[in-house]
């Protein structure tokens, strides 16, 4: 609701906020006679207050008194509607800046319900104001109560929707992906709200009063509207974003049996059942930075790694959704909880294309070994194609299963025209894999060229092989192996000289 409309208010605005403990009279004045006048009953839990609609709408928009004026009108009864509009669109637009400023790209994979808007607000001021915590919880539950009866905050959601903020669906608002734009800058508030106080007479008078009461009474979180309403979309449904998920060295909940996946510096866990049924069990812990912080300084300008359990986990999850649909394969995600950092994914039976590799150079591969490098490849050429880059393209990221390729382990990946890098990775691997000979390493070479090519620019090998991307992995492979994959790749990608 824009301000103007509840500047044209030419009555006295009445309501009344009834809580079990205390009795709230507020009277809204289109004048500035009598600012926060306060009268307090003799039995002390009773007290009017006396406002401005100008100082009303400054705490609203700018915090004037720390929000205590909108925090008590919110759940208040009485003829106020459109100044709960004017509260609830701040409210709501505070939060989702919050919530994308903490998620970052999954932020625009969100499902919230609108209960979370009113929720998150209040329990952020009970933590500030640690000792009116429960005050707050009353606050809040009234508040849901009242603008169901009212159903102010649905027509909120549908203008916001109309003005392009939000698309509400299945009863859940979803962010638009411009949103932040729209939204600018949250104006920042003091943690200690002693400035608000010195200037809101009402908050201290409302305050002072709470203190005198022998009790507020506990409201807790058995009636279910203190958990986290907010969802994700997985391959299963709706996930809450902060459920939780029991992982231990060997058992995982329902008796599941553990074995890791890779070397020792990984968190990845196959889980398996008694009926056969295998799911895969990552747990982004922060101390596996430490496999990403040398790669993301050495790697420095020619590819930006996220070293962070957290940032890790939302990379892997929003560009594994991105993939989907996008039409390329990945593994189907289950579960997600950002809080413990896990995901439970697929787990996608076959061969690595390192196995293929490997298999290739030993000479012990089949006819069609060959193929599934070339189409590998060509799947690389189209991931690049929707704008794509994988980030973490090693060999053993890519699964051939039954013909088709799947990508996996993404949480490096990103949108962006760094493709060069990919191939860089992937190539500069196989020299890792030559062990002193380099048998049918042409083959391998000539395949994965000509996978590549068929839908991909020539262009792109080329610069894989040029000294920012060469620098990154002299230290991961013989210089001998190097060379050699160079000179064969430049000889089937048509002629590169360094320089």
């Amino acid at each position: 609701m824009a301000r103007e409309s509840i500047n044209t208010v030419k009555e006295e605005l009445k309501a009344s906020l009834i809580l079990p403990y205390i009795k709230l009279y507020f009277r809204i004045s289109p004048t500035e006679e009598e600012l926060f006048s306060v009268t307090l009953a003799e039995d002390r839990s009773t007290c009017e207050v006396r406002l401005s609609l100008e100082e009303v709408i400054e705490d609203i928009e700018g915090g004037i008194a720390y929000g205590l004026i909108a925090d008590h009108i919110l759940p208040a009864k009485g003829d106020v509607a459109h100044i709960k509009e004017l509260i609830l669109q701040s409210w709501i637009k505070e939060e989702l800046k919050i919530l994308h400023e903490e998620y970052e790209d999954l932020f625009y994979e969100l499902f919230i319900d609108p209960s979370y808007f009113i929720m998150s607000h209040y329990l952020r001021k009970g933590k500030v104001l640690f000792m009116f915590k429960q005050h707050y919880r009353h606050l809040a539950s009234t508040a849901l109560e009242q603008l169901e009866r009212e159903q102010v905050m649905w027509r909120v959601l549908r203008k916001m929707e109309r003005d392009g903020y939000v698309i509400i669906k299945d009863s859940k608002v979803r962010p638009l992906r411009d949103i932040t734009r729209e939204l600018g800058e949250i104006k920042k508030r003091s943690m200690i709200p002693i400035k608000g106080f010195l200037k809101a007479p009402m908050g201290l008078s409302i305050f002072s009063l709470l203190i005198r009461l022998i009790k507020v009474p506990t409201i807790g979180e058995e009636n279910g509207i203190w958990s986290y309403p907010v969802w994700v979309e997985t391959d299963a449904g709706l996930k809450p974003l902060k459920a939780e998920e029991e992982v231990k060295t060997g058992v995982i909940r329902d008796g599941a049996r553990l074995r890791r996946l890779g070397g020792m510096i990984n968190t990845a866990y196959l889980a398996t059942w008694e009926n056969g049924e295998k799911r895969v069990i990552k747990v982004f812990k922060e101390w596996t930075d430490l496999k990403w912080l040398p790669l993301a300084f050495w790697a420095l300008g020619a590819y930006t790694f996220d070293p962070t359990g957290k940032g890790r986990l939302i990379n892997e999850f929003t560009m594994n959704r991105k993939f989907k649909r996008a039409g390329i394969r990945v593994p189907e995600i289950y579960h997600i909880d950002l809080s413990k950092k896990i995901i439970v994914e697929q787990f996608v039976p076959g061969l690595t294309l390192k196995d293929v590799i490997v298999n290739i150079l030993k000479g012990k591969h089949h006819v069609e070994d060959v193929e599934h490098i070339r189409s590998a490849l060509h799947e690389l050429s189209i991931v690049h194609e929707k704008g794509f880059v994988i980030g973490d393209a090693n060999p053993t990221n890519v699964i051939i299963n039954d013909k088709n390729v799947f990508f996996v382990d993404l949480e490096q990946a990103r949108e962006g025209d760094k493709f060069s890098w990919d191939l860089a990775t992937m190539m500069f691997f196989l020299a890792h894999y030559v062990q002193g000979s380099a048998r049918n390493l042409d083959m391998i070479i000539k395949a994965m060229v000509e996978g590549y090519t068929e839908r991909g620019d020539v262009e792109v090998i080329k610069k894989a092989l040029k000294i920012p991307y060469l620098r990154v992995y002299a230290f991961f492979a013989y210089p001998h192996a190097i060379y050699k994959v160079y000179k064969l790749v430049s000889k089937y990608a048509g002629g590169i000289e360094i320089r």
